[in-house]
């Protein structure tokens, strides 16, 4: 497996988000297939902020490996998912490496019949809308999910006074 890619997981395993920075090149793309979603490396601060908050975990399987890419069957578990009663998520995905080893593009597209987050999320949002409203409006505004450090802390600590409640 190219060092670089052996580094950036480790970077990503230890949620050291500026090691796992450096080992992307600077025109980097994170690519969510199912959403049509194109993220570029500045996000990525958010993106692995979120996963460093979240406790964020991954495990590959069925990697192929060559000089210039890496893909596999890619295993994600962290507490938010475990909080809402999903154990994990499964996508497909491919890393394209550059020149210099730095990792140039990530695909990511989720395995058929995965779990709705929406929908095992949709108890607690519930739950937050009666008895907790302004912290549900500071992780949920518009109704829509924001993927940074600050709002992963949150959502862990609104779903676990939810859990704590019983009212799921």
């Amino acid at each position: 497996m190219p060092a670089h890619f052996q580094r950036f997981l480790r970077a990503i395993e230890t949620h050291d988000v500026e090691a796992a920075l450096a080992l992307l090149s600077e025109d980097f793309q994170l690519v969510f297939v199912e959403h049509g979603v194109t993220l570029d490396k500045s996000a990525m601060v958010d993106v692995l902020g979120w996963d460093r908050a979240v406790n964020g975990s991954l495990a590959f399987a069925d990697l192929q490996v060559s000089d210039r890419s890496v893909a596999g069957l890619f295993t994600e578990r962290n507490d938010f998912l475990e909080l809402i009663g999903i154990p994990h998520l499964q996508a497909r995905v491919v890393y394209e490496l550059g020149d210099g080893g730095l990792i140039e593009r990530q695909t990511y597209e989720p395995l058929p019949r995965q779990p709705s987050i929406q929908a095992h999320l949709e108890p607690a949002i519930e739950w937050a809308r009666a008895n907790r409203p302004a912290a549900l409006e500071e992780v949920y505004p518009g109704e829509q999910m924001s993927f940074d450090e600050a709002s992963g802390r949150k959502w862990i600590s609104l779903l676990e006074a939810w859990r704590e409640a019983g009212d799921d």
